[in-house]
């Protein structure tokens, strides 16, 4: 009986717009979506056949997943941010696959090649990054079968759900979809094994009493036996569905990565040559003694007497040489551990830490690892560290700095002062870096 639901109202209630029965799944195709930012074409140019709705403000980048597929999303450079995943849809349902399959977004590392994070969009989803100063790549694609697959079924189950129970019912059932994915596994492994009637007659009868077992499991109010024949059928679709999808994703020949280039980092400020003094007016002049009264009239001996120099001016001190500087915003971890710190670094107009809380950060200015500045020269400030004062665990690890260096740079147009703590050991340590005046 579960087979006898018509595949016109399974395409309805999956709503994915997926080609079921001659039913043809729209084209998808965002790009660019300028209403999201303030634009800055700068250092990106968005395709407009990539799948989600994107924009870039020179800092931040914004995503949307305004297609009705779980996409993953892909950002790889070593000066990304750790990205947000959010929602401002008005259905739970959405956030059903959140709970099933949190997007953590973590860094990973490649052999020889750039950091990178990945993670699961649904839809309706939107996701906020900090792009850094540095080159990096966005890419996108279907999400995987099993992401897929729980995406179908919950929403399957949501129409099911009543309104008033909607609230409080999601994490329950990312709970419940979490073993019928189990179960689904187990049915298609047992239809591997079973190629004949008689075997196809008890998978049904087995995956019929495992979502059975589950639905008593869950305890979800309101749900009768349609849903349980929706989510039956859902599972036997489930991965012609996803295949269906692919084959979608390949006809419309979407454009899947863009990339974002690097900040190039401005010339060093030109210097003015240090000023001449004139040299000194030495113009002769009548040194001769006339005699009106006598025969010894004395004469003009060209003797002269020398005018004075101008007053010399105090020198100017010369400007600092600038250096070239490279931020590595990270954090020690037990007694081994570097990794990247959750939050970015920034210039300042003090010599004090908590500038974010305390009004004295400067704007445009956030920085991740990898990104580039020109540092002028450097003086004591506040006493920095890379490490937990609290917790010994990490007094011996290698990578532990702690310092009262201060250097100040320019980036991005904007001058202020950055702690020794968060820039790379030959940054920090540059012996050709000034002291300030």
């Amino acid at each position: 009986m579960f087979r006898q639901v018509t595949q016109g109202v399974l395409a309805t209630m999956l709503g994915l717009g997926i080609a079921i029965g001659g039913l043809t799944a729209p084209a998808y195709a965002a790009g660019e979506d300028t209403g999201m930012c303030n634009e800055n074409h700068d250092r990106v140019t968005i395709p407009d056949s990539f799948p989600l709705d994107t924009c870039f403000d020179g800092d931040t980048m914004y995503l949307n997943n305004n297609t009705e597929f779980p996409l993953d999303l892909t950002f790889i450079g070593d000066d990304v941010g750790k990205p947000e995943r959010y929602t401002k849809a008005g259905e739970l349902v959405a956030r059903i696959l959140d709970f099933i399959q949190p997007a953590t977004f973590d860094r990973q590392p490649q052999i020889n090649a750039p950091y990178y994070r990945s993670g699961v969009v649904p839809p309706k989803f939107y996701v906020k990054v900090k792009i850094g100063k540095g080159a990096a790549t966005v890419k996108t694609n279907i999400a995987s079968v099993n992401a897929q697959r729980n995406y179908t079924i919950a929403k399957a189950i949501w129409d099911y759900v009543p309104t008033g129970s909607r609230v409080g019912a999601a994490k329950a059932i990312a709970e419940l979809v979490r073993e019928l994915s189990d179960v689904a596994d187990q049915h298609e492994k047992c239809l591997d094994r079973n190629t004949t009637a008689w075997g196809d007659l008890g998978c049904q009868a087995l995956k019929g009493r495992n979502i059975a077992f589950a639905w008593a499991r869950a305890g979800v109010d309101g749900l009768g036996d349609g849903a349980i024949s929706v989510v039956s059928t859902t599972m036997d679709v489930a991965k012609w569905s996803h295949d269906s999808t692919r084959d979608h994703e390949n006809i419309k020949k979407a454009t899947k990565s863009f990339k974002v280039a690097a900040v190039k980092v401005p010339d060093p400020p030109k210097q003015d040559p240090p000023k001449q003094d004139p040299p000194p007016n030495t113009g002769g002049g009548n040194s001769g003694n006339p005699n009106p009264g006598g025969n010894n009239g004395g004469g003009n001996t060209g003797g002269g007497v020398n005018n004075p120099p101008p007053p010399q001016q105090p020198e100017k001190p010369a400007e600092p040489v600038t250096q070239a500087g490279v931020v590595q915003n990270m954090h020690v971890d037990g007694p081994n551990g570097l990794v990247e710190d959750s939050t970015p670094v920034y210039l300042s107009t003090r010599t004090a830490p908590r500038c974010k809380a305390n009004g004295c950060a400067i704007d445009g200015t956030d920085m991740g690892s990898g990104t580039t500045f020109t540092a002028i020269c450097w003086v004591d400030g506040d006493r920095m560290t890379n490490g937990n004062d609290a917790n010994p665990s990490d007094d011996g690890n290698p990578n532990l700095v702690t310092t009262t260096k201060w250097i100040r740079g320019y980036v991005n147009g904007r001058i202020g002062w950055i702690s020794a703590v968060y820039t790379t050991p030959n940054t920090r340590n540059n012996p050709n870096l000034a002291h300030c005046p």
